[in-house]
């Protein structure tokens, strides 16, 4: 989708297939293999469980990376609204922060993924 921006400049909105591509490409060693279902909903469910393990594990290199890209991506000025609104439903939940491992994850949140998370944004 295209969008205008404030100046009237047509820009191309950052979507969910970009997102996919995105974090596939970030994560290459991973072999992310995204469900051929639209929507970026979906392609968080992979995001979860890969976050998920990351914590139970311990790899907070793998989770700071991931945070920091997510980070980055909402912050885009051309990111599609969905992108936040899944960080906000889809993304993980209180529980996956409870154990010391999680805790440890919470810290290493930017304000604005915990703002999102808590759909306060």
């Amino acid at each position: 989708m295209k969008l205008a921006n404030n100046q009237g400049i047509i820009i191309k909105q950052f979507r969910d297939s970009e997102f996919r591509i995105l974090i596939a490409e970030t994560f290459p060693q991973l072999h992310i293999q995204f469900n051929d279902s639209p929507g970026v909903h979906l392609a968080f469910d992979t995001v979860n469980e890969l976050c998920r393990k990351a914590i139970g594990q311990g790899d907070f290199q793998f989770l700071s990376k991931m945070f920091e890209l997510l980070d980055a991506i909402t912050l885009r000025p051309d990111v599609d609204s969905e992108i936040p609104n899944a960080i906000h439903v889809s993304f993980l939940v209180e529980s996956d922060f409870e154990s010391d491992n999680g805790k440890r994850a919470w810290n290493m949140l930017s304000t604005n993924l915990k703002t999102l998370m808590k759909g306060a944004a």
